[in-house]
């Protein structure tokens, strides 16, 4: 009876065992099951538009569907935006000369990105051309005499510019000055061509009417 008995409560001990192993082994494995399994992302590739903000000189522009393509920009600013950009004191310098020589009858104004340039008859008078703030007034003087040589002789010569940085008043009236004494040699040699091909038409009509007579 006793032994019995002693063999009963092993076996009950033996289950009891078992199943708190079971019931280990299940809470474990449901552990593992809900743990995430980290996976390394690979590297994504930079898109067209970040790469662009990587620098400011490449800009996005859209070239088709789904498709887009990369422009680099020169950083390019106009002569008019370095206007808009100049003091009140230098912009109103620079009025007044260019204000003064667009006066000029036959007077031709030329407008491009990096300078505004006034000419009469083909010639230059003055190109306003401004630089780090500061407007500057270029002028080509050249002798009528020495020009007649050049062309007559058929050499070829590059003439060094006339430059004047309008920092006061004073260079301002100094450029105003200097385009008139420009616009004055313009003028002069064109009235002396005319004048000469006058004389030219003039000799001409004498000598077709001294050989109708002969």
């Amino acid at each position: 009876m006793i032994t019995a008995i002693i063999i009963f409560m092993v076996l009950v001990a033996a289950m009891c065992i078992f199943s708190v192993t079971v019931v280990i082994v299940d809470l474990k494995r449901s552990k593992r099951e809900q743990t995430p399994v980290s996976e390394s992302a690979p590297a994504e590739e930079p898109t067209v538009s970040e790469t662009a903000s990587e620098s400011a000189a490449a800009v996005a522009v859209p070239v088709g569907q789904g498709q887009q393509a990369i422009v680099f920009s020169t950083n390019h600013v106009t002569h008019w935006e370095k206007y808009a950009m100049l003091t009140a004191e230098n912009k109103a310098r620079y009025d007044l000369v260019a204000g003064h020589v667009r006066k000029v009858d036959g007077i031709k104004n030329i407008n491009k990105d990096s300078h505004e340039e006034f000419r009469l008859f083909g010639k230059r008078i003055v190109r306003l051309v401004i630089r780090r703030g500061i407007v500057n007034c270029e002028f080509s003087l050249t002798n009528p005499e020495f020009d007649r040589y050049i062309s007559d002789n058929k050499v070829s010569v590059k003439q060094a510019q006339t430059v004047i940085r309008l920092n006061s008043d004073r260079e301002t009236t100094a450029a105003i000055n200097i385009a008139d004494i420009a616009v004055q040699a313009v003028q002069k040699e064109r009235a002396e061509k005319h004048a000469k091909d006058l004389e030219r038409r003039r000799e001409a009509r004498r000598r077709a009417a001294s050989s109708a007579d002969n």
